[in-house]
């Protein structure tokens, strides 16, 4: 593991003309016209011998030059939640805001992505050497992502930044995992439990005391599995 402070800052830019329409191509191919910022930190600082405290902090926003134009690809639009991200929640489902899709019986459906434009994500874990190869992470992860500008019809209500909600907003993942790390592979099996819930009413966001065996077990995707190769950050 790594150890001392690293800070990233990136800008990239898709610079074609001053007008786009609908049908602007390239061989056939839309072009898109569209900018993406952001900012990425990270702490890494030994605990007594073979513990490592790890932080992360990153935020990203992207938007369109052009309100009428071919918009953003969806590839390069913001996501939260997976194995590198809030690992409480699947890859790219959480979000945006306090936005929730409902199943027909009511419970919170978690199988959609989320695309947004501005996105905070920080995560803190301890890693502790258990035995030779074999470790042990704890880790809290924090975040969402929010829409900036307001889609057509408001298909997605209270996805919105407002930073006067942003308390109500932020999701909240803690958990614990297992590391097996052969010096040119570490691989990671991590448990992350939805601690803060944004999508719930609110009174049934904090969930951690509420949960049930079948939570634990992955109910309704309050307990989330995942497996990766290396760390988080």
């Amino acid at each position: 593991t790594a150890n001392g402070n690293a800070i990233t800052f990136y800008y990239i830019a898709n610079l074609t003309n001053n007008q786009l329409t609908q049908n602007d191509q390239i061989l056939g191919i839309p072009y898109y016209k569209y900018w993406k910022i952001g900012a990425d930190y990270r702490i890494y600082k030994p605990i007594l011998k073979k513990s490592t405290f790890a932080m992360r902090f990153s935020s990203n926003i992207v938007s369109s030059f052009s309100s009428n134009g071919n918009g953003i690809p969806y590839t390069k639009y913001l996501y939260a939640g997976g194995i590198s991200s809030n690992r409480a929640w699947k890859n790219r489902r959480l979000g945006p805001g306090n936005y929730a899709v409902k199943n027909a019986d009511g419970t919170i459906s978690y199988r959609i992505e989320q695309p947004g434009e501005f996105n905070i994500e920080s995560s803190i874990e301890g890693r502790f050497k258990i035995y030779k190869f074999i470790g042990l992470g704890v880790f809290a992860d924090f975040g969402n992502v929010w829409n900036i500008k307001k889609e057509s019809g408001d298909k997605r209500p209270n996805s919105m930044l407002d930073l006067s909600k942003i308390n109500t907003q932020i999701a909240v993942g803690t958990g614990i995992g297992l590391r097996l790390d052969f010096s040119f592979f570490v691989f990671r099996l991590d448990a992350g439990i939805k601690t803060f819930d944004p999508a719930r009413e609110s009174g049934e966001r904090f969930r951690l005391f509420k949960l049930t065996g079948n939570d634990l077990l992955g109910k309704n995707e309050q307990t989330v599995y995942s497996f990766g190769i290396g760390y988080p950050f």
